[in-house]
């Protein structure tokens, strides 16, 4: 039994890879016809929603990429670099060939490396949730639930970097969840290289998100059981020079820290500001953004994009200096309120994608799992678990776990305020948010288990 329980992360990751890609090539062979083709170049039908990578904002074209070179990641702005770093290892077969090289080709290996990247989240989840239950039952219950989850089915068909973002966020939060009840120095030390890797994958992660991180490593480091470990506290120190390394290069080439030059348009979006024409052409863009911007250019990644970026930044940060700060709360007020009336839609109802919709589950679990209901559930979990725990061990969890609520909520906010004017993605977007709250409802359920049992143990003593 010791030996299963050891391979059980591993078997569900791997019959879970199996079952999806199987399912994949089941409704390839069966729905031709709810198959779709690439929105700018028309191939025989492929997709399982309705547009390629290359037709994607935070992509550049493929073909472009192979034909700069692997260079062009200096010079790419748009996103950070890390899932179009990705795209073009796919691609590598046909790049060593000299052979031509599509969106599609590269597409069809994506849906298999996402197929991988379902197995590892769907184990990752049943090793938390037995972290916390300490029992294979419940764990094995709740990670098959989260497979079938028709959201969870969206997003690993779903060619944009979401579901690999996905995977490295709950990763990292796991991580944390294990220094900070553990307290060993090699799980900071492991928490400190995912969150790096999803720094390069994710927009979540900025500038002031390393500043905070400074003093929470101060506190980490003072709060790990050896801290005589010299070996592990240079890797943490390595590990955040090169997560500043990102946004430093794109201010150096592009004068904004942000790492993705889409940034500006969302700060004056999440402030419903759009700046009139003759104050947006005052602003001097600096030279050195346009001659860097117009080394590699591809899609959205051209000058005009990072000079917008520029600008708006620059604009935003003169209305905030400029309106008052009880505005400034309305205006974000509006946008949080906006972001979360979006994500009351169900996950799976992200854009068209034939694959995740066709499961007939699909309505009862969208049903349960969307809307103020699917909130409901989420406080009820949350509350449950500290009046289960009592008073005293309520606030133990608080304390021993702060940090990871804080991370968790500062990404919450981080959804929340990611509107551009009245257009939001929070329905796709608020995927990070529900593993923990799975989780939290796991825990829950595991706590009621446990004082049914108690009880029942009780009232047979009092028999005998």
């Amino acid at each position: 039994m010791s030996r299963w329980l050891r391979k059980a992360p591993v078997l569900i990751a791997l019959v879970s890879t199996a079952a999806l890609l199987v399912y994949e090539g089941i409704f390839r062979k069966l729905q031709p016809d709810a198959l779709f083709s690439s929105n700018q170049v028309k191939t025989i039908p492929y997709l399982f929603q309705n547009y390629a990578s290359d037709d994607m904002l935070q992509t550049v074209k493929i073909a472009d990429l192979v034909n700069f070179g692997p260079l062009g990641f200096w010079y790419f702005h748009i996103q950070p670099p890390l899932h179009q770093a990705i795209l073009y290892v796919l691609a590598l077969p046909e790049v060593f060939r000299s052979a031509p090289i599509t969106s599609e080709i590269v597409d069809l290996r994506m849906y298999v490396f996402y197929t991988i990247v379902y197995g590892l989240i769907n184990a990752l989840i049943f090793i938390w949730a037995r972290d916390l239950t300490h029992s294979t039952r419940l764990s094995l219950i709740v990670a098959v639930l989260w497979a079938i989850y028709p959201g969870n089915i969206q997003m690993a068909t779903l060619l944009d970097g979401t579901y690999l973002s996905l995977y490295l966020i709950t990763l990292t939060l796991y991580l944390l969840y294990r220094f900070l009840k553990t307290r060993t120095p090699k799980y900071l030390t492991l928490f400190l290289l995912v969150l790096t890797v999803t720094s390069y994958a994710r927009t979540i992660f900025q500038i002031h998100v390393v500043l905070i991180l400074v003093v929470a490593i101060g506190c980490f480091w003072w709060m790990q059981k050896d801290r005589r470990r010299i070996g592990f506290m240079v890797l943490d120190v390595l590990l955040v020079l090169v997560m500043v390394a990102l946004p430093v290069k794109q201010y150096l080439m592009f004068s904004s820290f942000s790492t993705t030059t889409f940034g500006g348009y969302h700060r004056t979006g999440m402030l419903f500001y759009d700046p009139p024409a003759e104050l947006y052409y005052s602003v001097q863009v600096p030279e050195n953004i346009l001659r860097n911007a117009e080394v590699f250019k591809s899609d959205n990644n051209v000058p005009i994009i990072a000079a917008d970026n520029y600008i708006r930044e620059q604009l935003a940060n003169e209305w905030l200096k400029t309106h008052p700060i009880s505005e400034t709360a309305s205006v974000l007020m509006k946008s949080l309120d906006l972001d979360f009336q979006k994500a009351m839609a169900p996950t799976s109802e992200y854009g068209t994608n034939s694959l995740a919709q066709a499961v007939p589950w699909r309505a009862p679990m969208d049903n349960l799992l969307s809307g103020y209901l699917y909130i409901l559930l989420a406080i009820v979990s949350i509350i449950g678990v500290f009046v289960l725990r009592g008073g005293r061990d309520a606030w133990g969890l608080l304390r021993r776990y702060g940090w990871l609520i804080s991370l968790y909520l500062m990404i919450a906010l981080t959804i929340g305020l990611q509107n551009r004017m009245d257009w939001s993605e929070a329905n796709r977007l608020k995927v990070f948010l529900e593993i923990p709250v799975w989780l939290a409802a796991t825990y829950l359920v595991h706590l009621i288990g446990v004082r049914v049992s108690h009880r029942g143990e009780q009232t047979k003593s009092a028999v005998a």
